[in-house]
């Protein structure tokens, strides 16, 4: 007969996990940054149980923290990621109320250093969204918050949390397939069987930890959707925790212990599944509806064509370049299209009415360059001119802004209001809001263009997050006397908290499958996609010279 504590199950399913992601997925920890992280909170561990005077020295919930730190915070400098180590354990002996630390300890450091620096990040999306991984990290985690008694935290939440995306989808008409990609973000299942289901920072009551979950997941959901901030879950998680003491103290209960947790199990015993069955097949259940829903991948443009007459435009393959800093956002989009310019119209959504000079069209060159940069090639090295110096030169031009002739009295009958009128370049811009998907169609129609099938469907929701719609069509007066022979790309600028490409408008241009290209600018870090895993590019790989004659190919 052992005694099993319940913190070797947390360890071995937290420890399986980080070894797969380092070794299989790619996640970019390296051993070493692994090592430190660990070390310093198993350090900083040992340096408090000597100073307040404490009898054990709890190591193995260092570990988990230092194994929970690894897994999702980032940063260039491994100096940031010890501090990182050495705040979350500091956290449980100076942060306490009545004997109790208040927040789990990996969550407040990775918000702390959030909000101290801008060197680190969240690798939200490095588990990626296969439905085996959610169902591996769901059983894995099961057997986790079982073994500690926590599984009905781990469980309101994620009730919760679908209720409330699919209420979201729902409520603006999107597909089920949206809410249920989210609903297999690798991330998410981390955060809801290792961090909100800590035993020692969930309210002591049953009935108040599936309170707590609730508010938790009222709160990420609200940073997320209404306040359009990444890592909404954490944020809440944090601000919620100071609550709990609330919480235990209308709802009293016994206080966990990690001791008194430890049961007599023979090696026979113990089964990789739950012994409380209703609730374990609970949390399958969810799962298995996302193994027979998963969604397809789907590329689409940030915007749709909407066509004169019958011409029909197709869009096959597109690059946005795309900058943010703080809460400005610069996107340059650039598309292959089929058609007359005097049948283009694009129609994207914007969270601001655009003003003239945040509207732009610029050369494609610069987009070819970016193109060119970032695209795989084989280099051969050999002797060239050391004096050669390669300058890229870009003009661009922005012609004055020619108020354009519409009716506003039927738009305003139809629900649309006209915002704004401009004219860019070869463009002709309109700014449109509207009140619903019904009259801003008719408004297109009647205004002599043809919307793409199901393109009615897909405004309804983004007018139902009150966006605007910016609409570029070509005035081939301008386009003649600017000498343009190639439609340009336009390139918006706009202060909003809102970060994100609507592509799902892209969608109903689509006849097969489609490309988008992303060329994300940053002045310092990296970029990742907070849904989809970053998969690295192999690089610095010597070939063969064969492979030079047939490299794209290749």
């Amino acid at each position: 007969m052992n005694r099993i504590d319940p913190r070797w199950f947390q360890i071995g399913s937290l420890g399986s996990l980080l070894f797969w992601g380092t070794s299989v997925l790619g996640h970019a920890v390296t051993p070493g940054r692994i090592a430190a992280i660990i070390g310093a909170a198993l350090i900083t561990q040992l340096a408090w149980t000597r100073i307040a005077n404490q009898p054990r020295f709890e190591w193995k919930s260092a570990l988990i923290s230092g194994i929970g730190l690894s897994f999702l915070l980032r940063s260039t400098s491994i100096t940031l990621l010890v501090l990182a180590a050495a705040l979350a354990i500091s956290s449980k002996f100076v942060v306490r109320w009545r004997g109790k630390h208040l927040f789990n300890p990996t969550n407040f450091a990775i918000v702390l250093m959030l909000m101290a620096t801008d060197r680190v990040w969240v690798s939200a999306g490095q588990w990626g969204s296969a439905a085996t991984l959610a169902f591996l990290i769901a059983c894995a985690g099961t057997l986790v918050v079982q073994r500690s008694r926590r599984s009905d935290v781990t469980i309101a939440f994620l009730a919760a949390w679908t209720l409330l995306l699919l209420g979201r989808a729902l409520w603006l008409g999107d597909p089920l397939s949206i809410p249920l990609h989210r609903l297999e973000n690798g991330a998410l299942l981390i955060f809801a069987f290792f961090m909100i289901s800590d035993p020692k920072t969930t309210p002591d009551a049953r009935a108040g930890r599936i309170l707590f979950a609730a508010i938790v997941a009222a709160g990420g959901f609200a940073i997320q959707f209404l306040l359009y901030r990444t890592n909404g879950l954490l944020w809440s998680l944090a601000a919620c925790s100071p609550i709990v003491p609330l919480i235990d103290r209308l709802l009293p209960a016994s206080r966990f212990d990690w001791q008194a947790s430890t049961r007599r199990l023979s090696l026979a015993s113990v089964h990789p599944f739950p012994k409380e069955v209703p609730m374990f097949r609970a949390t399958v259940s969810i799962f298995l509806v996302a193994l027979l829903t998963v969604p397809q991948a789907a590329n689409a443009f940030c915007g749709f064509y909407v066509a004169k007459g019958d011409a029909s435009l197709f869009n096959r393959a597109s690059q946005v370049v795309l900058v943010r800093e703080g809460d400005r956002t610069v996107l340059t989009m650039a598309s292959d299209y089929e058609g007359e310019p005097s049948e283009f119209a694009l129609v994207v959504p914007v969270p601001t009415v655009l003003e003239e000079g945040q509207i732009r069209v610029v050369e494609k060159k610069l987009i070819d360059h970016l193109d060119a940069y970032t695209a795989p090639r084989l280099v051969e090295y050999h002797d060239g001119d050391p004096c050669l110096v390669m300058r890229l030169e870009a003009q661009m031009s922005v012609a004055p802004a020619a108020p354009t002739s519409a009716d506003l009295r039927r738009a305003r009958s139809l629900g649309v209001t006209i915002e704004a009128t401009y004219t860019v370049g070869e463009y002709d811009i309109l700014i449109l809001s509207a009140k619903e998907s019904r009259g801003l169609e008719t408004w297109l129609r009647e205004n002599d263009y043809r919307l793409p099938d199901g393109a009615a469907e897909v405004l309804g929701s983004y007018i139902r997050q009150n966006l605007k719609f910016f609409v570029a069509r070509v005035n081939l007066e301008e386009q003649k006397r600017l000498g343009v022979k190639w439609l340009r790309p336009i390139q918006v600028a706009y202060e909003s908290p809102r970060f994100g490409l609507p592509i799902r408008l892209g969608t109903v241009n689509a006849r097969g499958a489609q490309d988008l290209f992303v060329y994300a600018l940053t002045r310092t870090g990296r970029v990742e996609s907070t849904n989809y895993r970053t998969v690295k590019l192999p690089s610095d790989v010597d070939l063969p010279v064969s492979v030079r004659d047939d490299f794209p190919r290749f």
